[in-house]
Parts: C-alpha cells; sequence; structure tokens
C-alpha cells in the first residue's frame, strides 16, 4: 500500500465493504460494513468475515480502501468493484440441483417403501413441505459470508 501518513512512513488502513443492489442507474446500498483499522503498517492482514445478505443476482461488492485520519478526512488508497451475478447466479443453480436431486432420491425412497410418509420419517419427521426449507429454496438467494 502507499505511504499515506509522511511522518510515519506507514500509513493505518482499513476497507469500507458497501454492497449494492440493482441496474446501474437505480442501485441502492444495502450493506455498509468496515474493517478494523491495521495501525502503521503496508502490508496489512485483515482476517475478518462479515455476512452480507444477497437478495438479488443484480448486484454488486465494492471495497474502498483508506488511510485512517484521527481528523476523519481518511485518505483514499483504491478501490475495486465486483459484480456478483454470475456468482449468485451459480450459487442458485447449485442451490437448484441438489434440491431436485433430493427431492428425487426422496420421491424413489417413498415409492421404494410404498408410502408417502417416508420422506417425513427419514427426515426426523419433517413434512415434505420442510425438505424445501432444508435445502433452502423457499427463497432462490441467500446468505453469502465475505472472508476479507
Amino acid at each position: 500500500l502507499p505511504i499515506k501518513d509522511g511522518t510515519a512512513g506507514s500509513s493505518d488502513p482499513f476497507v469500507r465493504i458497501m454492497l449494492w443492489e440493482g441496474k446501474p442507474g437505480h442501485r441502492r446500498c444495502v450493506a455498509d460494513v468496515s474493517t478494523q483499522i491495521k495501525i502503521m503498517t503496508l502490508n496489512p492482514v485483515f482476517d475478518e468475515f462479515f455476512d452480507l445478505d444477497v437478495n438479488t443476482s443484480e448486484c454488486e461488492l465494492e471495497l474502498t480502501a483508506y488511510d485512517w485520519d484521527e481528523d476523519g478526512t481518511h485518505d483514499f488508497m483504491g478501490k475495486v468493484s465486483i459484480p456478483l451475478r454470475e456468482f449468485v447466479d451459480d450459487i442458485v443453480q447449485q442451490r437448484a440441483t441438489t434440491y431436485r436431486q433430493n427431492l428425487d432420491l426422496a420421491r424413489t425412497v417413498a415409492r421404494t417403501a410404498g408410502s408417502k410418509n417416508i420422506v417425513g420419517r427419514s427426515l426426523g419427521g419433517a413434512a415434505v413441505s420442510d425438505v424445501n426449507e432444508i435445502y433452502g429454496l423457499d427463497t432462490a438467494y441467500g446468505r453469502v459470508g465475505w472472508n476479507v
């Protein structure tokens, strides 16, 4: 990272993480978090975890690095924007595939046993509607964890 504190020959970096949803021109920020400040370093390690709720594939993760200043005028160090569309679509596709495979297996087991209730018994009393919830397809998107 660049030196932003000239007298110390280092920086006090932190990263602001913003999750934006919507199409360009109609975006809104749905999450805004920051890492801890790393004092006097040009090689920070941010070993932090943030849970960000993703509700649409039309989203973008924006990471902006700043040098922290005591007076609140933090110096800009760099920025990157990461479109998440393909990543989110892949997660949804994987979840849907797993759901279909498990539901097909449950139906096969139920037919083999001659009872539609075998699904409930094999899942510890869960109803067929609980299968949807267990495999997370009641909503197309879920929680995405970001390790920064």
